[in-house]
């Protein structure tokens, strides 16, 4: 009994631990929560004309400003979606989100789906334990097709860089 009453006392422990580390991610400040937006027919400057780069911030009361990761502090993107129309209804469109700069990038997620029979498409990209961009990083989608009136938007929160 003893030694069962233990093992109990150990998972609690674990589970507590586990459950105070979850509560450390995540935004603690409104000011923390970024929505991002990508306008059609801009390109990223590191993946050519068939993307659009997330640096647009919209605020709470609907106003716009330029965004760029502050220094000291990382975007944590935690949802995207892309909604396009324009292309040829049936077309199988894949998109990519892509994190880094004209020095180097990488993609972190794709979607893939076929225009319906008005040309239109929307991906949607859920990401559970976020992807972490750098200070001097930009976050931007790129596609298969032509930038067809392609608009983004992006979720996240800033945090410290460690």
């Amino acid at each position: 009994m003893p030694r069962m009453m233990r093992w109990t006392w150990l998972a609690l422990a674990c589970a507590l631990a586990t459950v105070a580390r979850a509560d450390e991610v995540g935004p603690k400040r409104a000011s923390e929560i970024v929505d991002l937006a990508a306008a059609p027919n801009v390109p990223c400057p590191y993946l050519g004309p068939n993307s659009i780069v997330f640096d647009t911030r919209v605020l709470a009361n609907g106003g716009t400003l330029p965004f760029t990761i502050p220094p000291g502090r990382v975007l944590v993107v935690t949802a995207a979606t892309l909604t396009g129309a324009g292309v040829t209804p049936g077309i199988s469109i894949q998109s990519r989100l892509y994190k880094g700069s004209l020095v180097g990038n990488q993609a972190f997620a794709r979607r893939e789906s076929v225009a319906n029979e008005l040309g239109r498409y929307e991906h949607q990209y859920q990401l559970a334990s976020g992807s972490v961009i750098a200070t001097d990083a930009i976050v931007c989608a790129d596609l298969n097709v032509p930038n067809a009136g392609t608009f983004g938007h992006l979720s996240g929160y800033l945090t410290k860089d460690k």
